[in-house]
């Protein structure tokens, strides 16, 4: 059964291999998810996988009644501001601006204090 990746926990199996644009699939078929495959599965921005409908212990495997629609619907709910703030954004851009400065400016003069740290 397809779910989306959200919905997946430990214990999940997987019964097709989980291909990107590469020759070689990012996860292979049977492998039993942990906190670091579904980490890996988020990384990689995978939506959805196909998982067989019990977990490795037997127990049967229930996903949320998520349709396309509704996740597709809860994705345009959300507003650009909530991700990033622009302010946040310009905030680090300035503290970085300002320490690469420093930097220069210590480099320029002789100083080596970025290879003492």
């Amino acid at each position: 059964m397809r779910v989306p990746v959200y919905e997946l926990k430990e214990g999940c199996i997987l019964s097709e291999d989980v291909i990107l644009k590469t020759n070689r699939p990012l996860l292979l078929k049977e492998a039993v998810l942990n906190k670091e495959l579904l980490q890996i599965l988020s990384v990689f921005l995978i939506k959805d996988v196909d998982v067989k409908p019990k977990l490795v212990n037997g127990i049967d495997f229930r996903a949320f009644k998520t349709t396309l629609s509704n996740v597709e619907s809860h994705e345009a709910d959300v507003k650009p501001s909530e991700i990033i703030n622009e302010l946040d954004i310009e905030h680090f851009y300035v503290e970085a601006v300002s320490a690469y400065k420093k930097m220069f400016l210590s480099w320029r003069g002789g100083h080596l204090s970025i290879l003492e740290k």
